[in-house]
């Protein structure tokens, strides 16, 4: 199972979903709030600066109009009129920029310089007349000021507002940003409860799914020597003939001994040949009935270690020859004459899939109307694999069949004579040892197990 399928999916899309709105609510607030610091910075900054401007350039042509009194000349007259332009063009630039701010403020007549530009017209004329009293006596009257003081209330009236305004803003984007940092923080824990829901989800499937794959290899475990059982018992008849032969042979030679020694006939040449058949003969019941222990036993922990195939076939087929032999079936084992053959294996679970291949394929031929019935066993190897090869000279399987057949509990045996298990657990079994297991495309049944080759070293290859 993959990991990302054990993740709580409409959980994490929640979590994503909020994590995402939080993001993008933050980074809207911070863009608004930047565009306004903006505004800020290149409205209100310059029209205060502009502001002070405006009043030392009045302030310059006050005093510029005062000297040219005491000391009239064309070129302090045209400094003056410099600083009349200068404050004009800054007039327009000001009124322009102070609109596009969008300071709500009343633009009358005395946001201007007008009348006082019309005094000191009068005043300079008085100057260049050299009528310096009647100057003096204009520069100082009451109208004068007045007019400077109106000029300059508008200019601070206009300053004073755009001073509260960025005072209000200011107060504003502080309210602002303790909601937001009151948000974030909420926004921020039921994250964090989300994202850690998530987790602690992810933690639980992956318990449940260990747990599960868990008791599904116990069973799987079970499942597997139960097939093991199911095939010791499919042979169980077998194996009661290939014991009952062996004892015959032992109980036969035993009452030979038993009647020379009653005639009198007792001589050392037949007490060791008699004794010689009965020791042979036990040795094989007792190599198959360890054999039998060895198989039944639950090889799923051992490791993997180097073993002869010939050998492992040779303890397999001593479960079941003289079945074979006495329903009149022909076993024809082919090994590789030139180079012994090795895998690296758990030669039990190797035994079990021959055995189960072996009963497949005694069932088959039973049901069978055939003359002459025969099972061949086969290994081949190349410079990478090892080959065994279980075939039989049954008609083949359909190809109905052989699209289900490693299907489990799929089987074609009638009644409960199949767990239909059998070729499911062997093709587990050879995946495990890293090897594959198929049916072969060929007329009659071929079954192929196919296993990585152990890289030996040459001595032992000489061996």
């Amino acid at each position: 199972m993959n990991q990302r399928e054990l993740l709580p999916k409409k959980l994490i899309s929640f979590a994503i979903l909020i994590s995402m709105v939080y993001l993008v609510g933050i980074l809207s607030l911070t863009m608004q709030l930047s565009s306004q610091f903006e505004a800020i910075h290149k409205t209100h900054l310059p029209l205060l600066e502009m502001n002070a401007i405006n009043i030392r350039i009045g302030d310059s042509l006050t005093s510029r109009t005062k000297n040219l009194i005491y000391e009239y000349s064309e070129r302090g007259y045209e400094e003056y009129q410099i600083d009349k332009d200068s404050l004009d063009f800054n007039f327009k630039s000001y009124l322009h920029t102070l609109k596009s701010s969008g300071v709500s403020s009343k633009f009358n007549k005395d946001f201007n310089r007008d009348a006082l530009y019309e005094l000191e017209d009068r005043i300079l004329a008085l100057a260049k007349e050299k009528k310096k009293v009647e100057a003096l006596d204009l520069i100082t009257s009451d109208e004068y000021k007045l007019e400077q003081t109106h000029f300059l209330n508008s200019i601070q009236g206009i300053a004073e507002k755009l001073s509260e305004q960025r005072d209000l803003f200011l107060k504003e984007q502080v309210r602002i940003i303790q909601l937001e940092i009151l948000f974030s923080a909420i926004t921020f824990v039921l994250i964090t409860i989300v994202w850690l829901k998530v987790y602690f989800s992810y933690r639980r499937n992956v318990r449940d799914r260990n747990r599960a794959l868990n008791e599904l290899e116990l069973e799987r475990v079970k499942s597997s020597h139960n097939a093991k059982m199911a095939s010791l018992g499919e042979m169980a008849a077998g194996l009661a003939h290939e014991i009952n032969n062996p004892l015959a042979i032992i109980q036969g030679f035993s009452e030979r001994l038993m009647s020379l020694v009653e005639r009198g006939e007792f001589s050392e040449e037949k007490v060791e040949r008699y004794a010689d058949k009965i020791y042979s003969t036990s040795k094989r019941i007792n190599q198959m009935i360890q054999g039998l222990k060895v198989f039944s036993k639950n090889s799923g922990d051992n490791s993997l270690v180097l073993s002869p195939v010939e050998e492992i076939i040779e303890d397999t087929l001593s479960f079941c020859k003289e079945r074979f032999k006495s329903s009149g079936i022909d076993l024809h084992q082919i090994c590789d004459e030139e180079e012994d053959v090795y895998i690296m294996a758990r030669p039990v679970e190797i035994s079990q899939v021959l055995l189960n291949l072996l009963n497949n394929a005694f069932d088959e031929l039973q049901d069978s109307e055939l003359i002459h019935s025969w099972i061949k066993i086969e290994t081949k190897q190349d410079d990478d694999f090892v080959y065994i090869c279980v075939a039989d000279s049954g008609l083949g399987i359909t190809d109905e069949v052989k699209e289900k057949i490693f299907d489990p509990f799929f089987t074609t045996k009638e009644g409960s004579h199949g767990t239909g298990l059998g070729l499911s657990i062997s093709s587990s079994i050879i995946k495990k040892h890293g090897g594959e297991f198929y049916l072969d495309n060929s007329v009659t049944t071929e079954f192929i197990i196919k296993l990585p080759r152990p890289k030996l070293n040459s001595d032992r290859k000489a061996a």
